[in-house]
């Protein structure tokens, strides 16, 4: 158990750890509840709903694609930060049109996207 403390004191280890964690967490979200979401709730049909998956994974290729090109730019930390922030705005973003009581297409895949984005930066670097 000691060792496990000396892991859990160090800060590096914690923060990159939460990074690879968090993004995680909001991928199995986003795949458990999607389908029941936007199809039950919304009405979408099931090729309709698959067609968001292109979009999802779109948005993970194109991003990844930016993050190789950042990467020889900037540190390290700075697109993990920036990753971090992306999801963040996301979580509000859902946050703020389930409060309103929006429950669209658009409300749900555009938070969604913008969460992806973060992927790359975050899971990748």
């Amino acid at each position: 158990f000691s060792s496990y403390r000396e892991h859990l004191q160090n800060r590096p280890f914690v923060l990159y750890g939460l990074n690879f964690i968090l993004p995680s967490i909001g991928l199995f979200a986003y795949l458990t509840t999607s389908p029941f979401l936007f199809q039950e709730k919304i009405g979408l049909s099931p090729l309709e709903y698959g067609a968001l998956s292109l979009y999802i994974g779109a948005v993970i290729m194109g991003t990844s694609w930016i993050n190789s090109k950042l990467i020889n730019h900037y540190p390290i930390s700075s697109l993990i930060f920036a990753g971090g922030l992306l999801m963040l705005f996301a979580g509000l973003g859902l946050l703020f049109f389930h409060l309103m009581g929006m429950l669209t297409t658009a409300t749900l895949l555009i938070p969604s996207l913008l969460y992806f984005t973060c992927f790359p930066f975050c899971m990748g670097n």
